[in-house]
This record gives C-alpha cells, structure tokens and sequence, in this order.
C-alpha cells in the first residue's frame, strides 16, 4: 500500500501536498538525455529546485509540516502519527477523507491508521526501502518492546540535537504525564479495589515502567548521537537496536553494533566518533581509513606519483635535502663561483648562458654539469680535457663505454639542472657576478636555482617560511592546513595521532557511550532483559 508512506511523507515535509490537491501540475518529462535533477519531481523543493527549508514554504501551504522530522504514536498529541496523517487526508480528500481512510485501512486489513503504524508500517517500509542486501527506512520506528508508545523519526532531517528533542518535547513529557495518572489510580485504589481497577492500575504500572526504559534508553543515546547519513542506514541505526520492536531488523542492527564495537566498521564516521583512540592510530598505516576520516593530508604525503606514510619533520626536512644535493648540482655551484671571480665584472648573466649553450665553454666543468653527454664524448676523444675535468675515461671507447659512462654522470646529477639554470640565466641582463652574490647571500632564495644549489639553506628556511615552501613545492611535507583553515608546522606522526586523539576525545560521549555498552551486556540494564521482551 504506497498511499499511507505517501501521507507520511507529505507530514515530513518529503513530499509537495499541492501536487496531490491539483494546486501543482506535474511537469512535462524531461529530455531523457538531460542531466538527472538532485530531487524526484513531487519533492517539495525550494527554487532551486532543492529541498525546501521552512523558509521556502509559503505562508499559505495547505498542511503544518513537522520539520524536526518527528512524530509520535499518541493519540492526543498534536505531533501524534495517525493524527497528521488523518491531516493530509482532510487536505486532499476533503469531506470524503473519512470514506478514503476506511477503505484503505479494509485493503491493508487493519481497523485503524493507527493499528497498522502500531502492526506492519514499519516492516513494509523495510521491504518497499531494501534493495539485494542493502536496507534503507527512511522512517525509524523506536518504540517500547510492546509497541505501546512509538516515536517515528525521519532519516533525512537527523541532527545532533535530535535525540535530545525526542527526549525534552515527547518522552519526558509523556513520562510525567503517565506517572502522574498512576500516582491518581494509585490513590484512587487504595482501599479495596475492584479487579478491573487492579487490572487497569497494573497495566498503567506496566506502561509506565516501558516509558521509564525508553526514557533511560533515550538519555543513553542522545549525549553520544552523531548521525553521518555517509555512513548508511544500518551503521546510523546500530546504536538504537535496544529501541527496536521488529525482531527481524533489531537482530541485524544487533549484530551490526556488535561489528562497531569489535572494531570491523572502523571506516564508518560512528566508528572515529565513538573511538578515536582507536581509529585514528589505523589511519597512519590504512591510507583508506585516512581518506575516509579525511586525515589523508596529516599523515599521507604523495611523493613521486606514489603515496606514503610521512616521516618524521627532521627526516622529512633531510630527505628534500637529500634529493637535491647531488655531485652535479655541487660541482656547478663551485664553478659558478670560480666563473663569478675571473669573469668581466660586466658580463650579463644572459652573455653567459649564450657562451655555455653556443659551446663556447664547453671544456668546463659548468658545460660538464649541464651537457655531460656532450661533453663526455669531447673527453673522450681528448684526455687532457679529461684530465681536466676530473673524467675517467674507460680503456675502451666504445659507443657503449659512452653510455655507460653518460648514466654514470647522470645518476650523479650532471644534467638535471640544465632548464633551471637556462630559466635564470638566459632572459637576465644583469651581470652574472651580482646575480651570483645575490643567489648566494640567500637574497634569491625564492628561485629554484637557490634550492638546487643550496638546497640545506633554503629547505630550512621553508620549514620556517610557509610561502617559500609554497614556492618550491614543499609544502605538503613540512607543513599541514588545519580544517579550520589555520596553517602549521608538521608535527611527528605520532604527535599527530595523539594530537588528533586529544582533539576529538569527548568524555561526555565516552560516558555515554560506556553506559550504552554496560547496559547491553548480560544482566545490564536494557541488555539480556530488553531483547528478552522485544521476543
């Protein structure tokens, strides 16, 4: 039966009642090619074509919507289930909604409304919401084990405060009122009751006692309650099964609990709220797990098209300098230095890059540290220049003695630094020998040629400098941006986890959360005992 889920909706707020009173035509079908829209079209949505808020319904909207996404089975009360629905049906129905009422309640086989929201809704919903193994409700039943008192909750409107609205605006109130009629059957019955009134009290005491678990349930809850609807239906629903009357569905959010507490749904956002001591240790060795708890960039750093643990700051400061002090890169810093002192004092700096590219210079070591190829064939040819330069050439010149040799220089780091040194030299005209004092006294040390010849230096000074860091692509291994949009110095792996720990400990929710594990476990209150009544 669609039509009772449909009114349901409509009372949330799911679902635009102007459509189902001819106020709204449906629109024409859309181009089957077109982009799908973010919302099916009888939603109730906003302008944009989003959910609407409160604020996008007009004043003159034909029925009260219960925004927080919270109803009540009882009877009376001006959220009660059976009460709204019956709302919708005078809106649509008119004076023929009693008429349309009996009738539906004659083909779901049930006298009332409320019989079948007390009997079968919430598991037809299961079944209408289940696709293969995935269970969705959009609609919660939590209710006493008798079914006597029912709060319905819808999935979509789910906030942190939702608990404790269930708890301030429904249960504490009906608690109250029901002890308050149990102190008067008390007091009225007192001296010699007749059976029906002995009766009729022990049912109220019965009542009450439900109510009292319920309430002592819901205080358990409401402190720890953190929905992630990412997480999915049965991870959300896991923590509530002592609250559930369809055996069926609280053995499945049973054992989905008893998987998040041993630790198997570590990846769920339930899981890092209720134990991050635990989870946040996983994310420094399961990349997935960071990813997932959005701690990739704390503790995750990809590093040559690879991913990987970061190191300690010193080893990670070490490893950049590392990399980039490599012979080449020295001995073209020394000779650099020994070119800056002999040449004319005039010489541009883009002269000089001329003469070194031209081959003008290439029986220097400068040519040797930018064109070892080029070079090294010359050397081979020539042992002075070989001598020279400080090459071993091999006994045998052959094509692959020169290849050999080439790799040798290259894996050194001859040749790496060729298209930086092209970048500062050939568009400069000032004197090299200034912009060579300038390189050295660290006036520069925003250029990547500073950080491949003087790599110690300016890799410190990013590890103090975020912005230099920026600029020579340093950044994500020294430093690290706060969600709260703060930048920091990295912190040692293990700093971090603990830091993160610190961070995201809550002893209002470990207690919670340790009260709702006391009270699950054998002879625990609303443990063994509740799931014995739920059967």
């Amino acid at each position: 039966m669609e039509m009772i889920p449909y009114l349901l909706g409509c009372v949330l707020g799911r679902w635009d009642i102007r459509f189902a009173t001819g106020e709204k035509l449906a629109s024409d079908l859309p181009d089957p090619f077109a982009p799908l829209p973010v919302c099916s079209p009888g939603v109730l949505q906003n302008a944009d074509g989003l959910p609407a808020d409160p604020s996008d319904v007009p004043a003159d909207y034909p029925l009260r919507i219960s925004w927080p996404g919270l109803l009540v089975d009882d009877e009376g009360h001006d959220d009660d289930t059976a009460g709204r629905v019956r709302d919708v049906l005078r809106v649509i129905w008119q004076e023929r909604a009693e008429a349309i009422e009996q009738e539906a309640c004659e083909i779901l086989g049930v006298a009332s409304v409320r019989d079948y929201f007390r009997a079968t809704f919430f598991a037809d919903h299961i079944k209408r919401y289940s696709k293969s193994r995935r269970k969705a409700p959009i609609y919660w039943e939590l209710a006493t084990p008798s079914g006597s008192y029912t709060v319905w909750l819808y999935y979509h409107r789910f906030t942190k405060d939702t608990f404790y609205k269930v708890l301030n605006d429904y249960v504490k109130p009906k608690v109250e009122h029901e002890r308050r009629k149990l102190d008067r059957m008390r007091g009225e019955t007192r001296d010699e009751p007749t059976r029906s009134q002995r009766e009729e009290r022990d049912a109220q005491e019965s009542f009450v006692a439900e109510l009292t678990t319920f309430q002592e349930e819901i205080e358990r809850i409401a402190p720890l309650w953190n929905p992630d609807l990412n997480d999915g239906v049965i991870i959300n629903y896991a923590p509530l099964w002592r609250l559930v009357k369809l055996r069926s569905w609280q053995t499945e959010c049973k054992d989905c609990w008893d998987k998040l507490v041993a630790a198997d749904y570590d990846w769920a956002h339930l899981a890092m709220h209720l134990w991050p001591e635990r989870v946040v240790p996983k994310c420094a060795n399961d990349r997935s797990l960071a990813i997932a708890h959005e701690l990739e960039d704390m503790l995750w750093v990809e590093d040559n098209g690879k991913w990987r643990k970061l190191n300690e700051p010193k080893r990670e400061t070490a490893e950049q300098i590392r990399r980039r002090d490599k012979e080449g890169s020295r001995r073209l810093r020394d000779e650099f230095q020994t070119l800056a002192e002999r040449i004319d004092a005039d010489l541009a700096a883009a002269d000089l890059w001329q003469q070194l590219n031209g081959g003008e210079l290439d029986e220097s070591v400068a040519a040797l540290c930018l064109w070892p190829r080029r070079v090294l064939e010359l050397c081979m040819g020539d042992p002075d220049l070989a001598r020279r330069l400080e090459v071993k050439v091999p006994a045998k010149r052959t094509k692959a003695a020169l290849e050999k040799l080439v790799k040798q220089y290259e894996a050194a780091g001859y040749g790496e630094l060729t298209d930086t040194v092209r970048d500062a030299l050939a568009d400069c005209r000032e004197p090299f020998r200034e912009l060579w004092r300038r390189l050295s006294d660290g006036e520069l040390d925003d250029q990547p040629l500073a950080l491949s010849l003087w790599p110690e230096r300016v890799v410190d000074r990013s590890t103090e400098d975020r912005n230099l860091a920026d600029l020579h692509e340093l950044t994500r291994y020294l430093w690290y941006h706060e969600l709260d949009g703060d930048w920091r110095r990295r912190k040692s792996p293990q700093q971090e986890v603990t830091d993160e720990v610190a961070r995201r400990h809550n002893p209002t929710v470990k207690a919670a959360l340790q009260s709702l594990l006391d009270a699950g476990k054998p002879g625990g209150n609303g443990g063994t005992r509740r799931r014995k009544r739920s059967r």
